[in-house]
């Protein structure tokens, strides 16, 4: 695939998503697609640097919604399978702007964010693909 038609991939993956989410049907539905723009992240380098900057401008101090929001919790899911430092960074930025530092942004995306590059990760718990099958 050549790299635009990755990028629109992505961007009609991200919008996916964000549908799933905005129905309120949860990370359930929403899963392979969430789990297909990781890997079309991981096979398709290139992308990186244009997804990074989205998400470090969704992830500004005092950033209202804007057009090309990517859900948040895609971005948790990214952090923790692609661990893209310029995402921990991000997010660290906002805490110490908006809360003057990450122990005080208690349920913040930025906190969500940073907790999402641990092994363990609270997250994992919603996702099929890291349960152990009974």
């Amino acid at each position: 695939m050549s790299l635009p038609d990755s990028e629109q991939f992505l961007v009609t993956l991200i919008e996916s998503v964000r549908r799933f989410l905005d129905g309120n049907f949860g990370i359930g539905p929403s899963e392979n697609t969430m789990f297909a723009a990781v890997d079309l992240l991981r096979s398709e380098p290139a992308l990186r640097k244009m997804l990074s900057q989205r998400i470090v401008k969704c992830l500004k101090p005092f950033c209202e919604g804007t057009a090309d929001v990517i859900p948040l919790e895609l971005i948790e899911l990214i952090a923790h399978e692609l661990r893209w430092e310029e995402i921990r960074e991000a997010a660290v930025h906002r805490a110490n702007v908006m809360f003057g530092g990450l122990h005080l942004a208690l349920g913040d995306d930025s906190e969500r964010v940073v907790e999402a590059f641990s092994d363990d990760w609270d997250g994992r718990m919603f996702y099929r693909r890291y349960c152990p099958q009974a």
